[in-house]
């Protein structure tokens, strides 16, 4: 396991056999490049940020414990950007989700996962992304956008509560 922790966290770029956790208490949460975890990587800020816009995360599954292997981006305070996810569950592993949840906005440029995406927040965006079961991209108050492709194997569900809706150019298949 690797675990980044304090009032505020950064990690560059790692590979961890299972878990890799960066958690910030107070201030923002970072990854600034490729981070590979045989299990779990769960990137989290309280009151900051999570900022992964140039990183990639990708869980393979190779290790996981517990049921899943998965990857989770979470502000409960800002907001949160990721470059790519991926869940793998190469080698026999197991399957996972793709979550990116932000308190302002919540954005994954590309993903992919052997179960669902989620991207939730106030507003949300998915630049393209393809899941073995469901993609969810919800926004509470702004607006929900997909610009590229998204496929699933089973629902896409692109819903803004009181915001708009933007697919154009997009394709959801």
């Amino acid at each position: 396991d690797i675990t980044v922790s304090g009032p505020s966290a950064s990690l560059g770029s790692a590979t961890a056999g299972r878990d890799v956790v960066v958690t910030a208490t107070t201030g923002s949460a970072g990854v600034t490049s490729s981070v590979t975890a045989g299990d779990d990587i769960e990137v989290t800020a309280t009151t900051g940020s999570v900022a992964a816009g140039g990183a990639s995360l990708t869980s393979t599954g190779d290790e996981a414990t517990g049921g899943d292997a998965h990857v989770l981006a979470r502000s409960t305070g800002g907001a949160v950007t990721v470059g790519s996810a991926t869940t793998q569950g190469t080698g026999g592993g197991a399957a996972g989700d793709v979550t990116i949840e932000g308190a302002t906005t919540a954005s994954l440029g590309s993903g992919s996962s052997t179960q669902d995406i989620t991207v939730s927040g106030p507003s949300a965006s998915l630049g393209s992304g393809a899941a073995a079961r469901d993609v969810f991209v919800t926004a509470t108050t702004g607006a929900a956008s997909v610009p590229g492709s998204v496929s699933a194997g089973d629902d896409i569900e692109v819903t803004a509560t009181t915001g708009s809706v933007a697919a154009a150019g997009g394709s959801l298949t």
